[in-house]
């Protein structure tokens, strides 16, 4: 696990790429996502990796989320297809985000109904429980530029499934 700032290039940018490249497969959403989005202060990234070639991957950034201050993952992927490979992902994030109270996930929903049901489920593995569907607006900033491609038919908003985890919940049971 790296911070943003401490990441070597080598490992971001083949994450970039095969995030892009796993993406590439289903519906495109996340073709704008950039090193950018990724080494922002404060965001840090679980990137498997062997040599320069990644496996699997996330990253994580610290926001303040319906009042609390909420560790989001994000760009889930895991090359390694049904060993449970996400789901250790997942668990590694969470060790490292014990500055939380609450971990948050978006699985998002695409236009067609269609939900990314292996993400969902190796979040669900992870003590993550959805809390609804939600709509969320997309801005103009450039870092909601890979949000147009899945949005809703106004073009203006995305529909995802909010799960949260409750760490304080986890480190004590």
């Amino acid at each position: 696990m790296y911070t943003a700032d401490a990441a070597p290039d080598a490992v971001i940018n083949a994450y970039v790429f095969e995030l892009k490249e796993q993406i590439r497969r289903t519906p495109a959403y996340l073709n704008n996502i950039s090193k950018s989005m990724l080494t922002a202060p404060g965001n840090n990234l679980v990137v498997v990796h062997e040599n320069d070639k990644v496996l699997g991957g996330l990253y994580t950034k610290t926001e303040t989320w319906e009042g609390l201050r909420v560790r989001k993952l994000n760009g889930l992927f895991s090359k390694l297809k049904g060993h449970g490979f996400a789901r250790h992902i997942i668990s590694r994030a969470m060790s490292h985000s014990l500055d939380t109270e609450r971990l948050a996930a978006v699985v998002r929903v695409m236009p067609s109904g269609e939900v990314n049901a292996a993400a969902a489920r190796a979040f669900a593995l992870n003590g993550f429980f959805p809390t609804g569907i939600k709509r969320y607006s997309i801005s103009d900033n450039t870092l909601d530029s890979h949000l147009y491609a899945t949005a809703e038919p106004d073009g203006k908003t995305y529909r995802a499934v909010v799960l949260i985890s409750r760490l304080k919940d986890q480190r004590t049971s």
